[in-house]
């Protein structure tokens, strides 16, 4: 599981949040470095999620064996089928 953190960014209308997803240790997926600070809210005019991070994370998903589904989680099939 990750968590997610801000970072507040400029857009071409004004200010905005840029999602980033955060492993275990604190450090963004993507390896930029940044402080992220709380925003007030109705601060900001756009939110959206930074597309490294939320590459790292697919990938990471997918090679792991839970979001492999080639392998059938522990049990096997429901229903006995």
């Amino acid at each position: 599981m990750y968590n997610m953190c801000a970072e507040h960014v400029a857009t071409e209308t004004g200010t905005g949040l840029l999602w980033h997803a955060v492993d275990g240790n604190g450090n963004t997926m993507c390896a930029r470095i940044f402080s992220a600070a709380p925003t007030p809210e109705g601060a900001n005019d756009r939110e959206d999620y930074c597309r490294s991070c939320m590459s790292a994370v697919g990938d990471a998903v997918r090679s792991s064996p839970v979001g492999n589904p080639r392998n059938p989680a522990v049990g096997g099939q429901p229903h006995g089928q």
